[in-house]
């Protein structure tokens, strides 16, 4: 997910994600296709790989909590044996992600997000007399969950924006337009001194916005 979270940002263009979780695999499969090309190159001179590129930032992390039932409630109702009840519970998952300096390994950025989830559970139910000693009861409802995953993926994609930000704000890197940046910034600001305005993620305009390193 946090790839995903890094390919897409910019569309594709502001990082160039590296493989090292199978690095072994990588190496192995580069020694064989040098192996068979000289192997089978005879007498022909052998051309080498391409190097392989070298990483100047680490971006690692995970899920550090998953909070259930933070919030439960409900409310229902009954009338002449006809009515329904509601019924709600939040969840939450907060994700951790932090930038490190291959160079000298000093820890550059450190940002933690949380994403709500909720569920609604909803009961619709007909409880009624229609003969002597005879009963007619009726029930229905449905379920309502946001998936966990799908929150989690959120939640990353916040870490990564964040990440995005923080580092703009600490000189690691700067936008290139300065004043769509500070409109960003300034709102990205807002959200971390207010707990009443919701932050809503800007569109970015990669045509006139970009990364420089």
């Amino acid at each position: 997910m946090l790839i995903k979270a890094l390919k897409e940002a910019g569309n594709g263009t502001w990082f160039t994600v590296l493989e090292r979780e199978s690095i072994a695999n990588l190496l192995n499969e580069r020694k064989i296709i040098q192996q068979t090309r000289q192997q089978y190159s005879g007498d022909q001179q052998v051309s080498a790989l391409p190097p392989l590129l070298y990483s100047p930032l680490i971006l690692e992390g995970g899920v550090i909590s998953y909070q259930s039932n933070s919030l439960t409630g409900g409310f229902g109702a009954k009338y002449l044996g006809v009515g329904g009840d509601t019924e709600f519970q939040r969840d939450s998952v907060s994700i951790y992600l932090r930038t490190v300096s291959v160079q000298n390994g000093q820890v550059l950025q450190s940002v933690d997000t949380t994403k709500t989830i909720f569920s609604v559970k909803v009961d619709l139910s007909v409880f009624k007399f229609v003969a002597l000693k005879d009963l007619l009861e009726i029930e229905t409802g449905f379920t309502s969950n946001e998936p966990a995953q799908l929150a989690v993926l959120e939640a990353i994609e916040k870490a990564v924006h964040t990440t995005i930000i923080e580092g703009a704000l600490q000189g690691l890197w700067q936008f290139k337009d300065p004043q769509q940046a500070q409109a960003i910034m300034a709102a990205y600001q807002e959200e971390k001194t207010s707990e009443s305005v919701p932050y809503t993620h800007p569109v970015f305009d990669t045509e006139s916005t970009t990364l420089i390193k």
